[in-house]
């Protein structure tokens, strides 16, 4: 899975030029980049997800309010992924060592099987 926030350069060390997600808008902003670089419309994309295109484009548009299920659906099916960083450790600086892979956790807690759709 890729990441959401893009990377500044080829370095894969964490936190070196990453750009961390600070608002709702940010996460639309990032969420509508993706799925139109897959070509992708946003019919196609809340099919996929299981949402629907109205809950979509409030999610691109950086409402607030959308729901976290929801949200990790459309990550799911974009094939993208969240990557958390303590907000005081050097973010871009490639100094963080405490950065934390949520998608290796919730790949040790839960198996595929386990996403439901609801």
């Amino acid at each position: 899975m890729e990441t959401v926030v893009p990377r500044q350069s080829n370095d894969p060390s964490p936190g070196h030029g990453v750009r961390p997600l600070l608002t709702s808008r940010d996460l639309g902003t990032a969420v509508a980049a993706a799925r139109k670089e897959r070509g992708w419309s946003q019919a196609t994309l809340a099919e996929m997800a299981g949402v629907g295109r109205p809950w979509l484009s409030s999610l691109e548009n950086g409402k607030p309010t959308v729901s976290l299920d929801g949200v990790l659906r459309v990550m799911i099916a974009l094939g993208l992924g969240f990557g958390l960083v303590r907000a005081d450790a050097g973010v871009g600086t490639g100094t963080d060592s405490s950065s934390f892979d949520l998608n290796q956790y919730l790949d040790d807690w839960t198996e595929p099987s386990d996403v439901h759709r609801g």
